[in-house]
């Protein structure tokens, strides 16, 4: 070992020697160490080591990537110019710094970034591979030839072409939304603008995932996030370069949103606000919020002091209306999300006027063209987006991350894997034959443009929903392991998307354009809540629906509202917070009515009965609305709600005594379910109430034939080591000896 140390000690004063001749190239650009230990120190080594032996160095390599090249620095890593020999294509590697010795930080950094690898579109830069290289993270994308957007930018340009230019990067912002990721340090410097004009976003929630547990409960514990103050340079061209200090936030505080300076929660309008603050910024030449600190800067930005303009800038007051509703400090008066504020800002009312005639004449033209005109136009478009959607969510590398985030977990997590895996495949596999046989019937006349774009909204709600279920798999606790076979079990139907009379006898969408894409997008979300109260994450559920709901509210769309209101009472009706649910569980009810939109109404008017009973504790005044409800779920027929109708009286039943009247309800329960397969949690959780009913009765036998079929229906759904058998085996005990009437132990708030 000292022998070791000594020679290890000889390389480098050989090294030292040879860098002082240049004998070696010691480029600081180049060369200059990436951390203690980081892969520019081991080639300098190398390096060294090659000069003193007389040998050829060993070309630099991360991966299987060999460098050619460093071509940037900056606070999250170094980004190199590589070749990748296998498919004979230069790219960019970025090699992401993280804490040291934090092998937590490194797989949620290694996830992050395998989730923006996931996120395909034309204004995001692709991401080929992610994986790691000697314990540190790197990310493999495509290499853009051409220029940031800071530096596009210190070129006079119009504000058509800033518009134009801000509007592909919003849109590369809207699709990273759409997948659930959030930016959270948006600025021109992480824009690229190629030679061929192509616009891309970089780094898509990686600067979420380099923040570390100790940084955001000691940012929560001050309040507001430490700031260093620093003087502002006069040149605002060059202020993210002096304002990003390490350990003073995450990300530049330029551009940051006032919540992230307070150490609130980052949301999707968090990154609206910086991208409104870039562009203010390319349209003004200033940065909205005056300051000659960074102190100076958040106030003026909490305080919402927007500078005005400068004169002569040309800019239109339309445009500078939208860019201060994007910068407002409280996020819920910034637009509902990216696509909206683009939306408006695609809204020139002087193009829209020019547009009058042009139109016409349009029109005429198609008339004059002649039927069959349509169909032929849409015969060259091919409809492959199935199988596009399918890889982006179920690839073999997908799969094999999440098996390893279950196999985290242990003995249950792998076995519940095994059983879900099928289940699965088989339902994405399904949402991706839908969606290109939608797109192939309204693409030869079978459907009509209507119906076209709501078989396509109930698809795209199919894969919000099952996306939010992997993402959350991707994270496997032991929580979210044993919910998940009830989860997936427990995802939408699409056989509801193929349900032409169904889907047109719905509620009426909205008539404008701009509000209907608004009301589908809320649905998204809507869709992304109900699977997050699935998996548990019920918190995050009731939020993210009470924020749809206030968007709703301002769209001033009734049946949306309704809809908002049920997931949001459902999510406190799981929290177990009983006036909070009923509050608004009886204004979905409200809402629903008044907008006929019978689905909501039904559902929310069990579930009334079931708040009322479980947790308000008075079964008498839920039974003396089961009448009413019935009446409307007579009116929206469906297995599903007349299933929990008669599952949430019987319950309610058994609470006011009447165990005759429950045992009743829950076989008029499994009746409703009927003989089709499926409802498998459904007819698990009544066969477990029905025998734990007949126990509660001293009928030990009929008891114990229940309680076993349950079981053998979770069995099947979640494999053979799953708490929940323990916990119906324990039951089945109770059927070898005497007992008292009891309530049911084993209950379900639905």
């Amino acid at each position: 070992m000292e022998r070791d140390r000594d020679r290890e000690a000889e390389l480098w004063i050989g090294a030292t020697q040879l860098a002082a001749t240049e004998e070696i190239p010691c480029d600081d650009s180049r060369l200059a160490p990436f951390g203690a230990g980081g892969v520019e120190l081991r080639h300098f080594k190398e390096l060294a080591r090659a000069g003193l032996f007389g040998r050829p160095p060993t070309p630099m390599r991360i991966g299987r990537f060999r460098v050619l090249e460093r071509v940037g620095q900056g606070g999250m890593g170094v980004v190199y110019a590589a070749f990748d020999e296998q498919l004979d294509r230069k790219v960019a590697v970025k090699l992401l710094q993280q804490a040291e010795g934090s092998d937590g930080a490194r797989k949620r950094l290694l996830r992050e970034a395998q989730a923006m690898a996931r996120l395909t579109h034309e204004n995001v830069v692709a991401v080929y591979e992610v994986g790691e290289h000697e314990r540190e993270v790197f990310v493999a994308m495509e290499f853009i030839r051409g220029q940031s957007l800071d530096r596009w930018l210190a070129t006079p340009r119009s504000w058509r072409e800033i518009i134009s230019v801000f509007a592909r990067a919003g849109a590369g912002l809207r699709a990273a939304h759409d997948a659930g990721l959030i930016h959270r340090d948006f600025k021109p410097h992480n824009v690229m603008r190629s030679e061929d004009g192509e616009v891309k976003v970089l780094d898509f929630g990686l600067v979420q995932a380099l923040e570390n547990e100790g940084e955001r409960s000691a940012r929560a514990r001050s309040g507001l996030a430490t700031v260093q103050v620093v003087d502002l340079p006069a040149d605002p061209q060059s202020l993210w370069t002096r304002l990003t200090q390490t350990g003073a936030f995450l990300g530049t505080p330029a551009y940051m949103s006032p919540e992230q300076y307070a150490g609130g929660t980052v949301t999707a309008r968090s990154d609206q606000f910086s991208f409104c603050v870039a562009l203010y910024e390319g349209l003004y030449r200033q940065l909205p919020f005056a300051g000659q600190s960074v102190g100076e800067l958040v106030s003026a930005a909490l305080e919402g002091a927007i500078r005005p303009p400068p004169p002569d800038v040309g800019v239109p007051a339309w445009v500078e209306r939208i860019v201060r509703r994007g910068l407002s400090h409280r996020p819920e008066d910034r637009f509902p999300d990216m696509a909206t504020l683009l939306d408006a800002l695609e809204r020139n009312p002087q193009r829209r006027r020019r547009r009058w005639l042009t139109s016409a004449c349009v029109a005429m033209l198609t008339g004059l063209a002649g039927y069959g005109a349509a169909p032929a136009m849409g015969l060259g478009h091919r409809c492959d987006r199935g199988a596009t959607e399918r890889e982006a969510l179920w690839s073999e590398a997908r799969q094999a991350e999440l098996a390893a985030s279950f196999a985290d977990v242990g003995t249950l997590g792998v076995s519940t894997w095994d059983h879900i895996r099928p289940a699965l495949d088989h339902y994405i596999t399904y949402v991706s034959a839908a969606r290109d046989k939608t797109c192939e019937e309204q693409r030869r006349g079978y459907d009509s443009d209507e119906l076209y774009e709501l078989r396509s909204a109930c698809i795209d709600q199919r894969v919000a929903g099952v996306e939010t279920l992997l993402n959350a798999f991707a994270f496997a606790s032991p929580n979210v392991v044993e919910r998940a076979a009830l989860a997936v079990d427990d995802l939408a139907s699409l056989d509801s998307c193929d349900d032409r009379d169904a889907l047109l006898g719905g509620v009426a969408p909205p008539k404008d354009p701009a509000t209907n894409r608004a009301v589908a997008r809320a649905r998204l979300e809507l869709e992304r809540a109900r699977v997050e109260q699935l998996i548990g994450d019920v918190e995050r559920a009731c939020t993210r629906a009470a924020s749809v709901r206030r968007e709703a509210e301002v769209l001033g769309y009734q049946p949306l509202i309704a809809e908002a209101w049920l997931r949001e009472g459902a999510a406190h009706q799981d929290q177990g917070a009983g006036e909070p649910a009923r509050t608004a569980m009886s204004a979905a009810l409200l809402m629903s009515i008044e907008s006929r939109h019978r689905a909501v109404a039904a559902e929310a008017a069990a579930r009334l009965i079931s708040i009322d009973s479980e947790l308000r504790g008075t079964p008498s005044e839920a039974l003396e609305s089961a009448e009413f409800a019935a009446a409307l779920a007579d009116a929206a027929p469906d297995p599903w709600r007349a299933w929990l109708l008669a599952n949430n009286i019987g319950f309610a039943r058994w609470k006011s005594g009447d165990l005759d009247g429950a045992l009743t309800e829950f076989h008029r329960a499994l009746t409703k379910l009927g003989e089709t397969p499926g409802w498998v949690r459904e007819r698990a959780l009544t066969e477990c109430s029905i025998g734990q009913l007949h126990l509660a009765r001293g009928e030990f036998e009929p008891g114990r034939s229940h309680l076993e079929l349950a079981i053998e229906i979770n069995r099947g759904l979640m494999g053979d080591v799953h708490p929940t058998l323990d916990r119906i085996e324990r039951l089945l005990d109770d059927t070898r000896r005497p007992h008292q009437h009891r309530q049911p132990h084993h209950r379900e708030p639905i």
